[in-house]
């Protein structure tokens, strides 16, 4: 019943857009809690929850960095950085 967080990676990066990714990963993780919480297995949701932790930074870098979108992120990120600078 665990969640496969390396194969959920390799298959948000394979999404064509980054919101594809994005829901994929929420739909991944939001049935996986269902499923622990269906069986009343607190342990196990858990043990999802500490993964999850774990692999965030891996799934936000899917998500972002290996889809088409990400240039249009880094364009942003850098107008935001520098209206926030004054420049």
């Amino acid at each position: 019943m665990a969640l496969d967080f390396g194969a959920l990676t390799r298959e948000i990066a394979a999404m064509p857009t980054v919101q594809a990714g994005l829901i994929l990963a929420m739909a991944r993780i939001r049935n996986a809690m269902e499923a622990f919480v269906e069986t009343e297995d607190l342990d196990g949701l858990r043990e999802l929850l500490a993964e999850l932790d774990a692999n965030s930074a891996v799934l936000a870098d899917a998500v972002l960095d290996r889809t088409p979108a990400q240039a249009a992120h880094e364009q942003r990120a850098v107008r935001v950085q520098q209206e926030g600078s004054g420049r």
